[in-house]
């Protein structure tokens, strides 16, 4: 059964559909994604999700949606800097593209977050480059991943990433491949990264973020010309460290068209 829900709606419904049952999420632009009810119960996708980005279609007009309850959509004001839709996925020329998005829904400070996304790294001409990073920056204050960075190396950032905000690794063939990242910090446990669903790396230090007046720049660093180069797909932030079963079920979810 297909139930075409309102988001207002949704946690009521999910909670009592029956496993065999389907979500079906409109957004802004009217495409339709369905997911299974039990998943996203599983997933505890409408209370804690404050991004998706699935990408299904192109909007136009330098708009992209959030499919999830904040609608903290993303934009993009000038044509020639805006990533190019294929297929379902939104390409970045590492020159000159990104989207900017809002932190709406998000706590005024923050102690557990999960990032997670598909994405196609290529080859890299800037020696500086972030996916994903808050704006304006701080060193004491940032939300950031450097995905495969100067010398090959990916680095998480969250919070102050000199009082324990920081992990790293070292990755030298994860280019011009797909491949799911998830990025958790938790307070009093650390920060990880997955690679498809797969823990690589972890610390036993965290960090908090106090969002403020930021801004989220998707494509690039905070000073919006450090821009990263490849293809991504299913961007999500969750306010809290999902579990390593929660990463590996959204991890199942887009596999196969990856």
């Amino acid at each position: 059964m297909v139930r075409q829900l309102t988001f207002s709606l949704l946690l009521f419904l999910a909670v009592i559909a029956c496993a065999d049952d389907y979500i079906l999420a409109t957004g802004e632009d009217g495409t339709e994604i369905v997911y299974t009810a039990d998943r996203m119960i599983y997933t505890n996708w409408l209370n804690t999700c404050v991004l998706w980005m699935p990408f299904p279609s192109d909007v136009g007009g330098g708009s992209y949606p959030d499919y999830s309850k904040e609608q903290n959509n993303g934009s993009q004001s000038t044509a020639g800097d805006r990533p190019t839709w294929e297929a379902g996925v939104y390409c970045f020329d590492g020159d000159t593209d990104y989207m900017t998005n809002t932190f709406d829904g998000m706590p005024s400070v923050l102690s557990n977050i999960t990032v997670t996304f598909w994405a196609y790294p290529q080859a890299q001409s800037q020696s500086v480059h972030s996916v994903i990073m808050a704006s304006p920056n701080n060193d004491a204050n940032r939300i950031n991943i450097h995905l495969i960075f100067g010398a090959l190396t990916t680095y998480w950032d969250f919070g102050d990433i000199s009082e324990g905000g920081r992990v790293s690794i070292q990755n030298s063939t994860w280019t011009n491949v797909w491949a799911h990242y998830s990025f958790t910090a938790e307070s009093g446990v650390g920060m990880k990264i997955y690679r498809n669903a797969i823990e690589i790396a972890s610390t036993n230090t965290s960090s908090v973020f106090t969002k403020g007046e930021k801004t989220m720049v998707l494509g690039a660093t905070a000073t919006l010309i450090d821009n990263w180069c490849g293809k991504l797909d299913d961007f999500r932030i969750y306010i809290r460290a999902l579990s390593s079963n929660e990463i590996y079920q959204i991890y199942l979810d887009a596999k196969g068209s990856h």
